[in-house]
């Protein structure tokens, strides 16, 4: 939504193509039903706004459905990040929220070595509010607000 909404701010200046977005996940299951952009109530009230929800999103039945200018910005891919295929990258942010939780430390390391590879220097790591990164060099701590995200250290050596 707000690769979306800064699209449309922008008319003439950023265009669609500019952007890549890949939705992963290790579930074909969980793939087939964002790829469907349908969402309960429930969903759609755990901090969407009512401007959001209107701009984006229209009303079938008792679900919501994402607007086809949001689905056409995302592609998806079934993705085991703990065997992750060599063509995976570069992406300038990764979000990776609550995945590290189910994973040992070892293949947290692992996990958090491909993240480090994918990135470009002064790329961005994410990950849930509730995890740590492993100590697997290569990143800032950067507080932001309430949020604590990762950078990959830049090559000029600036923040």
């Amino acid at each position: 939504m707000l690769v979306r909404e800064l699209i449309d701010a922008s008319p003439g200046a950023l265009k669609d193509h500019q952007f890549s977005i890949l939705a992963s996940d290790v579930s074909g299951e969980a793939l087939c039903a964002a790829k469907e952009g349908l969402y309960s109530k429930a969903d759609v009230d755990r901090g969407l706004s009512e401007s959001r929800l209107g701009r984006h999103f229209t009303r079938r039945g008792d679900r919501w459905a994402a607007s086809d200018s949001l689905r056409r910005l995302v592609q998806f891919r079934q993705v085991n990040l703990t065997q992750t295929p060599a063509d995976l990258g570069p992406f300038n942010l990764v979000l990776c929220r609550n995945v590290m939780i189910y994973f040992d430390e070892p293949t947290r390391r692992r996990v958090c070595r491909t993240l480090h590879r994918v990135l470009p220097p002064g790329g961005w790591l994410t990950i849930g509010a509730a995890e740590s990164l492993p100590d697997c060099g290569g990143f800032q701590a950067v507080k932001l607000g309430r949020a604590m995200l990762y950078r990959k250290s830049p090559a000029t050596g600036q923040v």
